[in-house]
Parts: C-alpha cells; sequence; structure tokens
C-alpha cells in the first residue's frame, strides 16, 4: 500500500492536491481507490495578509539585502549603523555598520558583527555556510558563518557589486561594476574560483553594470543591467550567458533601456523590470518575456505614482506561480498599491494581498524574502508595513499554506514543493550515512509539482537531503538555501550558550532535520524540565525561561525524538549575573578631617548581603549598602570595592579611589559681596588639610595685616569693620 498525504486547500471551494499536484475532485471529502491509504490535511485559504507580531526587527535606515539561513536565522544589508536602533525600541541600539544578523524573532545576533563596509547591496550564502557579501563602494569579501573575515579568500575584485550568485558546483557569480586586482579597465560580470578571484577566461561583459542575476536550469544565466556602453555586440542591457562566458547569439530582446530586475521562472521564461521608451519618455514596466526573449502578449504593468522614480526593486517567486512586487510605486498595472504587491501566475493583480509600506526618505520595497514556511520578510525605506509601525524591516504571514516534503520509497528520492514556499532552482540530492558527511547524488529531474531521482540506494540508519537555491534581496541579487531532510533528527543548529542579567528572559532553541514530527524535551543539569511557573516550551524547540535567578543557572540540553531515533544536544551553559550591580561606587576626593560615603545599587535573589574592602582587604564591620568614613585621615586614601552575594553567588564591583587632600584644600571659597560704605564686610573661607593650616588675606595681590578697619587677615574669615571706598578690590 502507497501512502499519500494531500491537503485540503480551500473549504469554501474545495480543491485537493497531493503536495502541488491537483486532483480532480471538488468535494470538501475525497475517496481514493480502495488499494491507496490517504491521510489528509486541512489547512484554511484566503487568510487576509498580516504583519508578523513575532518578528521585532528593526533598522535605522534602508534595508536592501536579505538572506535567509536554514537554522531561520536572517543575514541583512543595507545602509544602516544600528539595528534594534534607541530612536524606535526606546533601548541602546546595537551598531552594526551595513550588515547584521537576526535571530529569527528578529534580536540582532550579539556576535556577528563584520562591519565591511559602509554600503551592502547583496549576500550569498554559501553551502558551507560561508558568507558572501558585495556593495559599495569598495570591493566583495567572504566571511566564516560566525562573520569574520575569511583567511582563505584572495583577490577578490573590486568596485561595486549588486548580484550574487551561486552556480554550478563551486561556480560563484558577481554582477555589478567591478575590477580585478591590478585591473584598469571594468566588467559587469565575473565568475569567481573557489578562493575568490576571478577566472580569467570568464569575461563576457566587459564595460557594462549588472544588477540582476538568474539563474537557468542548464547552468547558464541571464544578467540584466546597463550595458549602454556595450551596443556593437546587439544586447540592449539583458544577456544570456552560458557557463563557458559566451553570450546566446539566438537571446537579443530590443526593449529596454535599463534593466532592474530578472527573474527566472521553472518554464524559461524571464519576468523583467526595466525602462522602456513610451513616448519622449523612458519609463518603467515590469514585463514577462518568453525563452527566445519575446515579449509575452498581456503582459506588462507599470508601476507609477511617485514620478519617474517609480520602479521594481525586487521580485519573489512563489512555488504556486504567484509573484510577489516590491518597489516604488502606489500604483500597480492601474490598481492602487503602496510599493508592495502580489501577481497571479497570469500575471493579474492579486487582490487578497494589499499590505503597503509607507514613509521613510526614499519611501520603498527593496528587498523581498521568501521564508521556508511561506512568510515574507520585507525590506526596505518605510516607516509603516501593513498600517503598523515598522522600521526598514518587517515581516508579513501569507495567504496560503506552504507545502514542502522529501520521500523516498526505497529507490525513487522526491521533493515536492507548492503553496507559498520559494520557487528553489540548482537543485540538489544527497546521502549521508552519519548527518555529518554528505555524498552529492546525481542531479534530479523537474517533474509537476518538485524533483525527483531514481535509483538511490540509502545506507542503512541514512539519511537524505534535499537543498534549492531562492533569489531575492534588492534586485534580486541576493540568494541563499532552503533545505528538507529524511531520515533520524539531525541538528540544523544546536542551543548556544548565553548569559543574561537577573530577572531577564532567557530562551534557548533549536532546530532539527529529518523526517518529522519530532518531539522534544528539554533538561537542565541532566534532569527533565516541567512546564509551568516561569518555564515554558519545555516540549518545544525554544525553551522560554522568564524572570531568570541564580537557581536557574545551568547545563542546558534537549533530546529529540522521530520515527527513526533520537540526538541530544551538546550543553548549552546559561549564566544567570545574580546579584546583579547596577549602580557602581563612585570615586571621590576629600581632605582630611571630613567625611565621605560610598553607595552601590544591586538587585538580585534576596537577601542581598554586603561586604566593603579597602586596598584588596576587607573593612571589619562594613557590612551595609552604604560606607561613610568620618574624620578623614591621609591613611584612609585607596581603593574603595564592595562584594555583593546572596548566598548562591556574588558580584564584585568596580573599584572607586578616595583621595585625601593633606596639603591645604579649599573646601568653600570666599563669596563677591556688595556693602555701603560705613558698613561691615567679612568674607570666609572653609578649608581642610593636615594642622595647624595657616591663612594670609590679600587685596588686589597684596598681603593684609591686621590693623585699623582690618581684623582676621590670617583666620578663616576676615572683616572689615567700617568699609570705605579704598578697600573695594
Amino acid at each position: 500500500m502507497v501512502l499519500l498525504r494531500f491537503q485540503l486547500l480551500q473549504a469554501d471551494a474545495p480543491r485537493w492536491v497531493r503536495v502541488g499536484l491537483a486532483i480532480a475532485a471538488a468535494n470538501p471529502v475525497w475517496a481514493a481507490d480502495q488499494s491507496i491509504g490517504a491521510t489528509a490535511v486541512l489547512v484554511g485559504a484566503g487568510v487576509p495578509v498580516l504583519v508578523d507580531p513575532s518578528f521585532h526587527g528593526y533598522a535605522d535606515q534602508r534595508v536592501a539585502a536579505i538572506a535567509v539561513q536554514p537554522d531561520g536565522q536572517i543575514l541583512v544589508g543595507g545602509r544602516f549603523s544600528q539595528l534594534a536602533p534607541t530612536q524606535y525600541t526606546g533601548v541602546s541600539g546595537v551598531p552594526r555598520q551595513a550588515i547584521g544578523r537576526f535571530s529569527p524573532d528578529g534580536v540582532p545576533d550579539p556576535g556577528f558583527n563584520p562591519g565591511v563596509g559602509a554600503q551592502v547591496e547583496c549576500l550569498l550564502l554559501e553551502p558551507d555556510g560561508r558568507i558572501m557579501a558585495g556593495g559599495r563602494p569598495s570591493h566583495l569579501v567572504r566571511l566564516t558563518s560566525d562573520g569574520q573575515l575569511d583567511p582563505t579568500s584572495v583577490a577578490m575584485p573590486t568596485g561595486y557589486a549588486y548580484a550574487l550568485l551561486s552556480g554550478p558546483g563551486t561556480a560563484r557569480y558577481a554582477g555589478g561594476n567591478l575590477r580585478r586586482v591590478d585591473a584598469t579597465t571594468t566588467e559587469g560580470l565575473v565568475r569567481l574560483l573557489p578562493e575568490g578571484s576571478p577566472a580569467p577566461e570568464f569575461q563576457p561583459l566587459p564595460a557594462a553594470t549588472v544588477r540582476s542575476l538568474c539563474p537557468l536550469p542548464d547552468g547558464s544565466l541571464v544578467a540584466g543591467g546597463d550595458f549602454g556602453f556595450f551596443p556593437s555586440n546587439g544586447r540592449k542591457h539583458i544577456a544570456r550567458v552560458a557557463v563557458d562566458g559566451t553570450l546566446d547569439e539566438a537571446f537579443k530582446p530590443d526593449l529596454f533601456e535599463l534593466v532592474s530586475v530578472v527573474l527566472c521562472q521553472p518554464d524559461g521564461k524571464l519576468v523583467v523590470s526595466g525602462r522602456v521608451k513610451t513616448g519622449s519618455l523612458s519609463l518603467a514596466h515590469l514585463v514577462r518575456l518568453n525563452p527566445d526573449g519575446s515579449p509575452e502578449p498581456g503582459f506588462d504593468l507599470m508601476p507609477s505614482g511617485t514620478g519617474l522614480s517609480s520602479d521594481v526593486f525586487s521580485l519573489a517567486l512563489q512555488a504556486d506561480g504567484k509573484i510577489v512586487v516590491g518597489g516604488s510605486f502606489t500604483e500597480l498595472g492601474g490598481q492602487r498599491r503602496k510599493n508592495l504587491a502580489r501577481l497571479n501566475a497570469d500575471g493579474s493583480i492579486d487582490p487578497d494581498f494589499d499590505p503597503g509600506a509607507e514613509g521613510g526618505n526614499y519611501p520603498g520595497v527593496y528587498a523581498l524574502a521568501l521564508q521556508e514556511d511561506g512568510r515574507i520578510l520585507v525590506g526596505g525605506d518605510f516607516l509603516s508595513l501593513g498600517g503598523e509601525a515598522r522600521y526598514y524591516i518587517g515581516r508579513l504571514t501569507n495567504t496560503d499554506p506552504a507545502t514542502h516534503e522529501l520521500t523516498y520509497d526505497g529507490s525513487t528520492v522526491s521533493w515536492f514543493r507548492g503553496g507559498t514556499s520559494p520557487e528553489v532552482w540548482r537543485v540538489t540530492f544527497e546521502v549521508s550515512a552519519d548527518g555529518e558527511n554528505w555524498m552529492l547524488l546525481d542531479p534530479p529531474a523537474r517533474i509537476e509539482g518538485g524533483w525527483e531521482l531514481s535509483g538511490v540506494v540509502l545506507p542503512e540508519g541514512g539519511m537524505l537531503r534535499a537543498r534549492g537555491f531562492v533569489s531575492g534581496g534588492q534586485y534580486n541579487g541576493s540568494n541563499w538555501f532552503v533545505e528538507d531532510l529524511l531520515g533520524a533528527p539531525v541538528w540544523v543548529s544546536q542551543p548556544e550558550s548565553r548569559s543574561n542579567e537577573f530577572g531577564t528572559t532567557a530562551t534557548l532553541s533549536v532546530r532539527v532535520g529529518g523526517t518529522g514530527p519530532f518531539s522534544y524535551q528539554w533538561q537542565r543539569n541532566g534532569v527533565s524540565l516541567v512546564e509551568g511557573g516561569r518555564i515554558s516550551g519545555t516540549q518545544s524547540p525554544t525553551l522560554r525561561l522568564e524572570d531568570v535567578h541564580a537557581v536557574q543557572a545551568g547545563d542546558y540540553t534537549v533530546t529529540v525524538r522521530n520515527d527513526f531515533g533520537s540526538v541530544t544536544s551538546e550543553p548549552a551553559m546559561l549564566t544567570v549575573l545574580d546579584p546583579l550591580i547596577r549602580v557602581q561606587p563612585v570615586s571621590q576626593q576629600s581632605g582630611v578631617g571630613r567625611s565621605v560615603t560610598f553607595a552601590v545599587g544591586a538587585i538580585g535573589s534576596e537577601p542581598l548581603g554586603y561586604q566593603w574592602w579597602k586596598d584588596g582587604a576587607p573593612i571589619p564591620g562594613a557590612t551595609a549598602v552604604l560606607l561613610k568614613l568620618d574624620d578623614l585621615q591621609a591613611g584612609d586614601a585607596g581603593e574603595y570595592s564592595v562584594v555583593v552575594s546572596n548566598g548562591l553567588q556574588s558580584a564584585t564591583s568596580d573599584s572607586a579611589t578616595l583621595d585625601v587632600a593633606e596639603a591645604p584644600w579649599i573646601a568653600t571659597q570666599p563669596v563677591t559681596q556688595i556693602v555701603d560704605v560705613g558698613q561691615t564686610a567679612a568674607l570666609s573661607v572653609e578649608a581642610y588639610g593636615a594642622p595647624p593650616l595657616g591663612y594670609a588675606w590679600h587685596r588686589d595681590g597684596v598681603p593684609l595685616e591686621d590693623g585699623g578697619n582690618v581684623a582676621g587677615a590670617h583666620a578663616a574669615t576676615l572683616e572689615l569693620a567700617v568699609a570705605t571706598d579704598t578697600d573695594h578690590g
């Protein structure tokens, strides 16, 4: 008996599919042949697009590049200098120069801070986890997975880079206005060797500027941009380039004056955003080209409403054929849309998709990225998304489910994809005996609804992995990969150690591949956790610990199980800063005979105890939150600190310096006075120091002596008994 999975995509107008393939049935109940067992999943359809409340990521300027990692973390590039900026969050922002990484819920990654340049336009997530970034005004860079410069990459081209693309095998392509090391001329398209240097024999578009790249099933690619310096070869801003760098002589569309975005469909057609001569003006058009380069009749939409600057900057293709459109426009195809729209597969405007993005210096959606679950990441120059405050980046839910499934029947591997899942290209199948070392299989064949490969022998207890690349971001110049795994659980990301302040919320998350469903059980120091109180998610991928105290510190692990086996994570250590010193003692200066008070502010698990120290030794009896020192002497000078403890842990404050002045030290200066002639005037000073103190008053720099109307010339207070006009000074 063959086990099939079905989905009812619409309850009001039933439409059954077998992982993306339509079935001729129009009833809520579908009866399979008795020889076939079937399971069905009911999924609601026609759900409105909503701003995803679980994503809290913000930036302080435009987000232009987006790439999604398999573990759900989100790479972003653009013109920003802060993520989670203070002006939008009310807390201290996280400095990030043009590139950063968010957790799946939008929290900036504290350990990822490459700071590669002023502006990042494109990102490429490579299969080994390394990251390539391009932009302007400097050069291409390759980073390790933790954001450090990759020391193995050398001689990468300089100049502007607008697009990156992963090609067959180890091939990587970069489009822009690029210059090889030691070269004097620029190129629009280069193929990068594994170490990062351009392949010398690959020079298809010299003196051009390439903005967008998209792959074709045969390994060739389409490049679009500004080929204005390049008319002799008959190309007008778009070209099809073979793997060896030769230009396709049969592909010469004569339509565009500039190309911004090229999107390759699985059927070989191209959706292109570019400038088209319209009368005396060059206006933006969104068109679809047939595989031979001819325009498809009836598919021509004009983004308009923002003057000559109206344009489309990003396209995201869903597996169901619908296309999400981002740009700068208030109308698309004659219908009101605020910088964000979606097209049906036939090119008509989707009436169910109208979230809108507004605000910003140059309002528009510059970057789109479809996640594996169908949710839509939106980046650009906006302050509002879907009617809610979102700053330069946000995430939308989708109207329909995303479907994707990897199957194996003992010989044939099939990867089915449908609904709002992102359309993928350069699909690969791999097999592994241990979940760590993978062997690439033959290229799978494209079938309706997915990909398939026959004659596959899976080792006992082995695993299968399917991967495909996705394009998005500004000019569709960024790309990344999605994957499905079949077999026992295998780690995609394990929990990471972290440090939390007392009273805050700690979260630990994992992501696994393999065949679902999965069960989860979190442990602390080897003991299984139970739900309740401040602890939640003990049997889910994300463990949440609210209002953490020192007693919750420890080693956390999670065990994940499915029908094929189980895995237990490496321990992640949770450190809780309890007690936590909020206000440090402050250094002071005083004089002999005076008093000073040192104070500390701390929070933590009560009761809190205090022990003050001087010069590395505890001060007997100094066990209060305040330390007061009276009648200071020279020996009281030194370094003071306090240890705050609660019987579980302790925290030591910063040192505060006490300086005690032995030389005369004036604490209160004399005050200027105005008196009438004949009145008494008195001037006083408060001073400290090693006794005895001597005083000598001066008028206009001349020493005074007692006598006449002057008294106290050598005391703390000077008195003029009967002031005369000669006493002023």
